[in-house]
This record gives C-alpha cells, structure tokens and sequence, in this order.
C-alpha cells in the first residue's frame, strides 16, 4: 500500500514541479519513478522533500509580500479573483492570498468539509477556533479531564476573551483519543448536557476521520476541526487548518487575518496539493503499518498502551485507526531508562535502509522517537515512557525497526 501511494505521491509531485518551472525538481523526481517498484526507504522520502522544497523556491522566486500593479481596476479584479482561488498573487500576503484560498479549497474537498482556513500552527489553529466558537469566552469551555501538553497550557494560561455566561450553551473541546500514554477515549456524551458546540483536535487522524464521518460522531452538532499541518501533510513547514461550515469558517478567517495568523505565501509555496490529496491514503499506511509494528513488540518488556477496546467502541471512535502513527511503550520494569534505551535504538539501526530517527512531532514518512518522562515538555503527573511514530513503511522494514528495539531494550 505504502508503494502505490508514495509512486502516485511522486507523480503529483511532479506535475507541480514542471508547472512552477522547477526543472531540477522535476530531474529528481524523475529518477524517483524510475526506482519505483519497491517500498520507499528513507532516502526517497528525503529527495522527495529536496524535490517539493526545490519546487517551493521557484513558486516563491517571484512572490511579493504584496503584488504590484499598472492600474487600479487590476488591483480590485486580482482581489476578487484572490478570494475565489482563481488567482495565485497577494495584494498583501497576511489579509489575503489567493494560493491560500485555492490550497484550501483543496483541504476542504479532501475532508469533505464545506471549508477550511490555513493558520500559522496547529495551536494558533486551536486558538482561533476556541476564541470563535466560544464567542470570545462568552460561552463556557468544557474541557476533557486530560489534554495534550501544549493544549492544557493553552487553555489554563490564555484567556479566550470576555468572561463566561453560564446562561449561554456550552462549546466542548476535545480529541477523539487523548495524544498522551494514558489514550483517553473521549465520547462526546461525557461532556455533558448543553453542549450546542465543539472543537476537536483531530490531529491524530487527520483525513483518515473526514468530516462527515466526525459531524455524524458528534450527533451533527456544529463543529470546527482543527489539524496541524506538520502531521501527514507537510513536514517542511509548521501550520494548522480549521474545517467547518462557510460561516464558522469564516469567523475563523477574519479573527485570523486581524490578528495576524494566517498562513504566509513563503509556506504556502511548500504546501504540495498531491499531498493534500492523498492524505487519506497515507494516514491509512501510516495506521496499518503501526499495527503491524504492534504485533512485533517484546511484550515481556514493554506495555503497548492503547485505547480501551470497549470505550472505543462505545464512543464511536473508528477502532480501525487506532491512534493513527502513534505507538506508546511504557517499560514493564519501572528502573527502564527510556531515554537510554531511545540512544540505543537509533544507533542500532543507523546502518538500516530505514534507520529510526529521534524527532519531535509525528507522522514523519520515516519512523520517529523520543522518550517522555516528568521534565518541561510533559505533563506534571507524566509517566516514563517512549513514544514512536511508524513511517509510512511496508511491513519488512517495521518488523526490522522492531527487532533492533527489542535487541537494545533489554
């Protein structure tokens, strides 16, 4: 599965690359198809991300902050032709930019979302849509009992806006399943009656749970859906998204665009609508190729902590998906050194065709890992553990990663 979407991903790529005149991208990725017939190792993955940056610096030769113009009746057509997506310029890149509005126009139809808005990061993405689906804090926020770290520092230090009405109806934020060990299953019923709005993070399966499927999930109430950018769509550049209803979408864009936080030209220019596209296809080769990588874990050593069967399918939540790229391993022996045995791992398999690399974030096309434990970038009450997220990679090269994991940890 990972074959077939990497070959159609390089052949979009291209179709890019000739368009934007990005004559040594396109030479890249041409000798990317000619290799094809195998499961794309690490080295494929890296030249195609040298091919879209390539790409992205020839669509960038030529943009301006703001676009110039001969006359006045240009300017006001290039406007309105930048607010349909018909036009690729900017009369000034932060109020609006046509690649942005055609960029995502795409996201939109790949989730099957009427909408969507491009922000500077997956938080600012959270933020944005907090501040408009509260009403700027005038509706009450019910929270989830735990959060992502970065969520949780959002929502206890940064006001939204005015003080809560209690009169009005409650907004709920949440993530289908916590990003964190303990992989809380949050269904909607638990937060409460009254609730006439939400917010979720869905970062983890990202198109994988498109729109329809998550208003369905949530009893058709409104909803605005964020996603960071960097997991599955782009690892070159940060950024989130809002999905949602015209309206809802559009109360983002504006509180977006008077704050300053929509998605700029030079990091639209690294955006590839093939990956946008098919983002579908690869956090379904990214899930499967999790489970599989699951199924060869030394059990006698590590706990694979995962979703309660039960709470997932009492929620709704599509099991299928799992938590998407995520593994968390929490050692069986408490005196485990995670972080020691994170070094090992990447050493052992620095000489495979797809070597492990301890990297932030997830969903990386290759495999990625770093422990966790009670320091600044967890939570206070953080458990020791080591959390992977499997590549987009066929079964072989997951069994060997697995393997070396098993050979170091004990």
């Amino acid at each position: 599965m990972s074959a077939d979407w990497f070959a159609e991903r390089v052949q979009g790529a291209r179709a890019t690359a000739a368009d934007a005149g990005a004559d040594e991208a396109v030479a890249l990725l041409d000798s990317l198809r000619a290799g094809r017939g195998r499961p794309p190792v690490l080295a494929d993955f890296e030249a195609y991300d040298r091919a879209v940056r390539l790409t992205a610096a020839s669509l960038s030769a030529g943009c301006l902050v703001a676009d110039q113009y001969r006359t006045m009746d240009a300017f006001w057509s290039d406007v309105e032709a930048q607010e349909s997506g018909r036009s690729t310029g900017t009369f000034w890149d932060t109020y609006e930019h046509g690649r942005r509005r055609r960029l995502e126009q795409a996201l939109a139809e790949a989730y099957g979302a009427p909408d969507a808005v491009l922000v500077n990061s997956g938080m600012a993405g959270i933020y944005t849509a907090l501040v408009c689906a509260t009403e700027h804090g005038r509706r009450p926020l019910r929270l989830p009992r735990r959060q992502y770290f970065e969520t949780h520092d959002l929502v206890e230090n940064v006001p939204l806006g005015r003080p809560a009405d209690p009169s009005l109806g409650a907004v709920a934020f949440l993530e289908p399943v916590t990003n964190a060990p303990t992989l809380d299953v949050n269904a909607p019923a638990a937060m409460g009656p009254g609730v006439e709005a939400y917010v979720v993070d869905n970062s983890v399966f990202g198109h994988a749970f498109p729109y329809g499927d998550l208003r369905s999930w949530l009893g058709g109430t409104p909803v605005l859906v964020v996603e960071s950018l960097a997991k599955y769509l782009s690892g070159l550049v940060s950024g989130g998204v809002v999905y949602g209803e015209r309206e809802a979408v559009d109360s983002v864009r504006t509180f977006a665009r008077r704050t300053g936080q929509l998605l700029q030209g030079a990091a639209l220019a690294h955006l590839s609508p093939v990956d946008v596209r098919l983002a579908r296809q690869r956090v379904l080769t990214h899930a499967a190729a999790a489970a599989e990588f699951t199924t060869h874990v030394d059990r006698s050593v590590w706990e694979v902590m995962e979703p309660d069967a039960g709470l997932v399918k009492e929620a709704g939540v599509p099991a299928a998906l799992r938590t998407g790229s995520l593994v968390f391993l929490q050692p069986r022996d408490a005196t485990t050194d995670c972080a020691a045995v994170v070094d090992r791992w990447i050493a052992a398999t620095a000489g495979l065709e797809q070597p492990v690399r301890l990297q932030a974030g997830f969903g990386w096309p290759w495999t990625t890992t770093r422990s966790y434990g009670v320091d600044r970038l967890n939570q206070p009450d953080g458990p020791r553990y080591i959390r992977v997220s499997v590549g987009a990679l066929d079964a072989a090269h997951v069994k060997e990663q697995a393997a070396a994991l098993g050979a170091v940890a004990r």
